[in-house]
């Protein structure tokens, strides 16, 4: 079980992917000469239920390591959560014997053991800038002499976009495979979201004005979904502020609020439209979240599920709301309610 072999190596199952360490390495395996798959999804629980510190989207040979607090790791531990036993002379079940030997390359440079090479999925901080990008390594189990230069690549599928993005910027998406990216500053920049291994990049949200009025940014992330925020306000008292759920997958967007106006001299807000508050999202698509309709001045709780059918839970604004498995919990006039989490 990838729990027990996770507590074995003193990592614990985590509910979404770390942000305190976050970098990329590449691993080759060959033995015998022929290239061995890492494979997909290495280090992930049955229906993305939990993740490791460890762990892989696709079978590119990307690991990532992405862990909620500042420690080193070992090549070992990558192993060990894989389920494949890593010693000095034995990947898994293949030994050396007579002329074939464990070879190790970090940096196509050969290293004469295992135990040579650097901790190259540790944060050496001398080597930081570069081990972000890539640390590559390839292990080999291979017949001759131990010095030499790595075994010679198969045929590989050329990088996608979506691998292409997840390696060059940071992913602030807490999903297994989903991957959000936000580039750019205040004046100008885009919101960029795809799924892992293949999955086409969507721009979610694009803004560029010199005067810093438009804004976007990701309110959550869940599954393959994404909250997106967008707001504008200028000198002229222009305002406006919206709330959208995409599906990454099929780049279907969902409206969940907005409203725009130009505000007069007198200070009030716009006359129309809807505003929200606290926004809760479940990996299945479904959520919850605070709606104002400003033309009533009433606020309600609404639900909403993958499909995008909306229901109402309650009236009034509430004290807290979050997910708790399969429940909407909210707290509203000191008591706490729940309610099936829709779809």
């Amino acid at each position: 079980m990838l729990q027990q072999r996770l507590r074995a190596i003193g990592l614990d199952p985590l509910t979404e992917e770390g942000q305190v360490v976050h970098i990329h390495q590449h691993l080759d395996l060959y033995v015998d000469g022929r290239k061995v798959t890492i494979p997909a999804n290495v280090g992930i629980g049955p229906q993305d239920a939990f993740i490791s510190d460890l762990h892989t989207h696709d079978d590119s040979g990307i690991m990532h390591v992405e862990s909620p607090t500042q420690r080193d790791f070992g090549l070992g531990q990558f192993f060990a959560v894989w389920g494949v036993p890593l010693s000095a002379t034995c990947i898994g079940s293949v030994c050396e014997e007579g002329d074939k030997q464990l070879r190790v390359w970090v940096d196509s440079e050969p290293r004469a053991t295992i135990g040579a090479a650097p901790r190259c999925l540790g944060m050496d901080r001398a080597r930081l800038p570069r081990l972000a990008v890539a640390c590559l390594l390839g292990l080999g189990l291979v017949a001759g002499p131990a010095a030499g230069a790595a075994p010679a690549a198969g045929a590989k599928k050329p990088r996608s976009a979506c691998q292409k993005l997840v390696t060059r910027y940071k992913d602030v998406a807490r999903a297994a495979r989903l991957v959000t990216v936000v580039r750019g500053d205040d004046e100008t920049g885009r919101i960029s979201a795809c799924v892992l291994p293949r999955g086409k990049v969507r721009t979610l949200a694009e803004w560029d004005d010199g005067l810093s009025r438009d804004w976007a940014s990701v309110a959550g992330t869940a599954g393959t979904w994404v909250l997106v925020e967008e707001g504008h306000g200028d000198q002229y008292g222009g305002v406006s502020r919206s709330l959208a759920r995409f599906d990454v997958r099929s780049g279907r967007r969902l409206g969940l609020a907005g409203y725009g106006c130009q505000v007069g001299f007198d200070g009030r807000g716009c006359p129309d439209g809807t505003n929200f508050g606290a926004v809760v999202l479940a990996a299945s698509g479904a959520g919850a979240y605070e709606l104002t309709d400003l033309a009533t001045a009433t606020t309600t709780l609404q639900a909403f599920t993958p499909a995008g059918v909306f229901t109402k839970l309650a009236d009034g604004r509430v004290e807290a709301l979050r997910l708790t498995g399969r429940q909407i919990v909210w707290a509203q006039g000191g008591a706490e309610h729940t309610a099936p989490l829709p779809g």
